[in-house]
């Protein structure tokens, strides 16, 4: 008895051990394994995973829209409270005023009813916001002999229908001035003082930093007061407004459209440093908040598609793997493994010998799962007759699936119902047949101009060839080399 014999025969006393140590001498199945379980719970999975990837994206965007908007509000806010010592942008003159007078001297010289202001205040106009009037008068300060310039003010005067905004410049009350850098730092004024101002005594209610301006020699004191105190009783120089930042291209024309129609004879000026620079401030809050928005939906979007790109390889990659089922058959006059052949009605692989098998399933986590699901498919085996062993190295194929060999131990009796659809023969090739390498031979054939070599494995009048016929000849070897 050769030495084939004598590994036959034990194989059938000790079948069972033999292979179970036969098949765990194959490397990097777990591996193999584990990526398989991974990409099968990640299929089943995608749809709901995607969906909530979704939803977590649009509240991410929800939310950072309320953040956007809470952080515009409180930019703009930041900014108007930066950009409130800027001061008025927009001056409101009587239409005989030489502005060159307000340019060079810092005083205006003509005056215009008081009641302007009361009815501007009281009109539908929308492009501006606060509204000062007041008298002013370049004068000498007879207790020092100085020349000054004396502002009356009464406070801002609030439009109408309009809430009332937080005032750029807080009233000055009657009996109070406040004084400029270089008077009071002349002086030594301090707060609280009192002080004579031609006559009428004052209380200090406020002393300016140093401004570079002519706000240095300016007093400031109450409207009533300084139109009494120049004769100027019911009458106004100025008033002082705040352009509003509307979306338009030329604001202060549109200003100046709405006082030739509410108050004619007058004629607006534009400070320009001031308000560019309020209306760069606010645009500059808005700018902010849209970007941050627009970067956050931009973020949000190449999530999603990240999620999707991946979730979508993992699928083609799972979609490419499959599972095949090499049954040994322990038969009394030796083992074989049990093969089929497929019809010629088949749309892939018609008329080739092949295991049991196919593609992995949804739900299907092993490859046994799915080794053992085709083959009662196809052959009516039951999986309850049907001892799995281990696996084989998993093998790629031409048509880009990944194959992996599990290999079951079968002790008949067994019963056998092939579906016609699939299964034209079901055979089986002895073992000792399949050990022999005389058996096994190297073909090559063109494919799409390049050589291919393939195991060939003629049985009878069975030709067996490519993937069939490489994973006979691993075994074959497998189990000379156990």
């Amino acid at each position: 008895m050769n030495v084939l014999h004598l590994i036959l025969r034990e194989m059938q006393h000790r079948v069972g051990s033999s292979l179970l140590a036969l098949f765990s001498v194959s490397a990097a199945v777990g591996c193999l394994v584990g990526a398989l379980t991974l990409l099968r719970a990640d299929d089943v999975r995608t749809e709901r995973i995607l969906s909530d990837k979704e939803q977590d994206v649009a509240d991410a965007v929800a939310a950072k829209e309320a953040d956007v908007a809470q952080a515009g509000a409180d930019l703009e806010d930041a900014m108007r409270k930066i950009t409130k010592g800027l001061g008025f942008n927009i001056y409101i003159l009587p239409g005989d005023q030489d502005v060159n007078e307000l340019s060079v001297h810092g005083i205006v010289s003509k005056t215009m009813p008081a009641s302007y202001a009361t009815k501007l205040a009281d009109s539908d106009i929308i492009t501006i916001n606060h509204l000062l009037p007041m008298v002013m008068e370049k004068t000498t300060w007879k207790e020092f002999e100085e020349d000054i310039i004396l502002i009356g003010t009464r406070g801002e005067i609030p439009l109408k229908e309009r809430a009332l905004k937080k005032p750029l410049l807080q009233q000055v009350p009657a009996g109070s001035m406040v004084v400029g850098y270089g008077l009071h730092s002349k002086h030594g004024f301090k707060k609280d003082q009192k002080v004579k101002l031609n006559g009428r005594e004052f209380t200090v209610k406020e002393t300016l930093p140093e401004r570079g301006t002519s706000d240095d020699a300016t007093v400031w004191i109450s409207l009533a007061e300084a139109q009494d105190m120049l004769g100027r009783e019911n009458l106004i120089n100025m008033m002082q407004a705040l352009e509003c930042n509307c979306a338009t291209e030329d604001r202060v024309a549109e200003i100046r459209r709405d006082l030739a129609r509410i108050l004619p004879g007058t004629q607006v000026i534009e400070l320009g440093d001031r308000a560019l620079a309020r209306a760069e401030a606010r645009n500059t809050a808005k700018k902010t908040a849209q970007e941050t928005l627009k970067r956050q939906k931009a973020a949000g979007a190449a999530d999603l598609q990240r999620e999707k790109t991946g979730r979508q390889k993992l699928k083609d990659e799972h979609e490419g793997f499959a599972a095949v089922l090499v049954p040994l058959i322990d038969r009394a006059d030796g083992m074989t493994v049990l093969l089929t052949q497929r019809t010629d009605t088949m749309s892939d692989h018609a008329g080739q010998i092949a295991f049991p098998g196919g593609r992995v399933e949804p739900g299907e986590v092993t490859p046994e799962e799915t080794a053992l699901r085709e083959t009662e498919e196809e052959i009516g085996l039951s999986t309850s007759k049907i001892e799995v062993l281990g696996r084989m190295n998993a093998r790629d194929t031409g048509t880009g699936y990944r194959v992996m060999p599990v290999v079951g131990l079968i002790r008949p009796p067994m019963s056998l119902s092939p579906d016609p659809s699939e299964v034209a023969k079901v055979f089986e090739v002895p073992m000792e047949f399949i050990l022999d390498p005389a058996n096994h031979r190297l073909e090559k054939r063109d494919e799409r101009g390049e050589s291919r070599e393939y195991y060939v494995m003629p049985y009878n009048d069975h030709y067996i060839w490519g993937l069939t016929a490489r994973i006979l000849v691993e075994l074959g070897k497998m189990v000379r080399n156990a």
